[in-house]
């Protein structure tokens, strides 16, 4: 079918069965990968076959692990990505800081837990920007107790904060930071 096998044993049995005997369609499940936003695929093993077949049927771009050349430049990919989404969090932290809903009428001290923790972070990141480099985990725990803070002080309702910082962390791709943050 191209698409994924069903999960109950009785129809994986038959499928498997099914792909022994009937043609592999290729054109399917480089599609359904497409669909799915798949953009890289790494292939362990068969000396670049299926490499080769990735690279001219689709836009997902296929390496070969057992090739030196085709794993530097998976890696140097996934270098980038990372640093990329590292950035992209500081980013949308200060994004939703600023643009947050006051809630509150200003209590507290605006200053010290709004202003100061915001403009920490904005210099840091304009730093690693002007430097190219990328944040530290570190780095990126401070943008989003920044955010914390300045939600806090906004006084942001408790589900639509913590709504907001899951949403940044996934869509930037850094979840495995904050595994034990209790988001």
């Amino acid at each position: 079918t191209g698409l994924p096998h069903q999960l109950n044993r009785e129809d994986l049995i038959i499928s498997l069965s099914m792909q022994v005997v009937k043609p592999v369609r290729w054109v399917s499940v480089m599609k359904y990968m497409e669909r799915c936003g798949v953009v890289y695929a790494v292939e362990f093993g068969a000396k670049g076959v299926l490499t080769s077949f990735v690279n001219t049927d689709t836009r997902v771009e296929a390496f070969d692990y057992s090739d030196m050349d085709s794993r530097q430049r998976l890696l140097g990919i996934l270098k980038r990505t990372q640093k990329e989404n590292r950035l992209k969090l500081m980013r949308r932290c200060l994004a939703a800081a600023v643009c947050l809903k006051n809630y509150g009428n200003e209590e507290g001290d605006y200053q010290k837990d709004v202003q100061s923790p915001y403009l920490s972070v904005k210099r840091g990141f304009e730093e690693l920007e002007r430097k190219k480099e990328e944040p530290t985990v570190e780095q990126m725990r401070q943008s989003v107790s920044m955010l914390e803070s300045v939600m806090r002080t906004k006084c942001t309702p408790l589900e639509i904060g913590k709504n907001r910082i899951v949403q940044i962390i996934a869509e930037t791709g850094v979840s495995r930071y904050f595994e034990n943050e209790g988001l």
